[in-house]
């Protein structure tokens, strides 16, 4: 088979990109790390902090956390 995003076959793609569109969450129910709901989101905001490795999510970051969470509704769980 063939598995493509927005029509473009993720063969042809290179993994950056394909990390900008997709993503992968473990649903063991066990937790490993003493992560909120909120910090597992901001791990997707990982790629966008280029040259920042061990830096601070800037106000953009925390922006785009808050609004995922509020657009699915996990708001009110995000500690």
């Amino acid at each position: 088979g063939e598995i493509e995003i927005e029509g473009r076959s993720i063969r042809k793609m290179k993994r950056k990109d394909i990390a900008a569109q997709i993503a992968v969450m473990s649903q063991v129910t066990n937790v490993y790390f003493p992560f909120s709901v909120y910090d597992t989101v901001m791990l997707g905001r990982y790629q966008h902090m280029s040259g920042r490795m061990f830096g601070r999510p800037t106000a953009e970051d925390r922006e785009m956390v808050e609004e995922c969470l509020r657009s699915v509704r996990l708001d009110n769980l995000r500690d």
